[in-house]
C-alpha cells in the first residue's frame, strides 16, 4: 500500500488514496468513469482538430476497456462474462475505428455503451445486502453479509 506523508501530498495524492482504499465495485465504477472521461476528451479533441490529444485519449480509453476485459471472471457467471467481453470488444473496435478514420460517430457509439454499463454498476452499488442475497437461502444471505462486512463485493469483472 502506498504511504503518504502529510507534508508531501500533492493534488493527485487524494485520487491515489481513494483508489487504494476503494472496494472492488467502487474501483470498477471509477474505471468506467475514466473510460467515459477519455472518450469524451477524444471526441472534443477530434472536433477541435487536435489529433495528438485525440490519439492519446483514445489510447487511454482503450487501455481501460482492455483492462476491464482482461479481468473478467468467467467462473461465477460465464454468460455475463461472455456478454461483457463482446461489449468490450465492440467498444474497443469503435475506438480503433474512430482513431483510424478521425470519425466522432464511433466514439459516440462507444460512449453510449460505456455509460449504460457504468449506470448499471452504479445502480448495483446502491442495492442493499438483502437485495443482493437470494431470498430464502440463509447461507447465501450470510455469505453476502460477510462480504459486505469486509467491504468487498465478489463481482465477475
Amino acid at each position: 500500500m502506498v504511504q503518504y506523508r502529510e507534508s508531501k501530498r500533492t493534488p493527485g495524492s487524494y485520487h491515489a488514496m481513494e483508489v487504494n482504499t476503494a472496494n472492488r465495485l467502487k474501483l470498477l465504477i471509477m474505471l468506467y468513469e475514466g473510460a467515459t472521461r477519455f472518450t469524451k476528451r477524444a471526441e472534443d479533441a477530434l472536433n477541435e482538430g487536435d489529433l495528438a490529444v485525440k490519439g492519446e485519449s483514445i489510447s487511454r480509453a482503450m487501455a481501460i476497456i482492455d483492462e476491464l476485459n482482461n479481468t473478467l471472471d468467467y467462473k461465477p457467471a460465464p454468460d455475463l462474462a461472455r456478454s461483457l467481453s463482446r461489449l468490450y470488444g465492440y467498444i474497443h473496435d469503435c475506438l480503433v475505428e474512430a482513431n483510424r478514420n478521425n470519425d466522432a460517430q464511433p466514439l459516440a457509439n462507444a460512449l453510449r455503451i460505456i455509460e449504460v454499463l457504468r449506470s448499471a454498476w452504479v445502480e448495483l452499488s446502491k442495492k442493499s445486502v438483502g437485495d443482493l442475497a437470494v431470498k430464502g437461502d440463509a447461507s447465501k444471505t450470510a455469505q453476502v453479509k460477510q462480504q459486505n462486512a469486509e467491504n468487498y463485493f465478489r463481482i465477475s469483472v
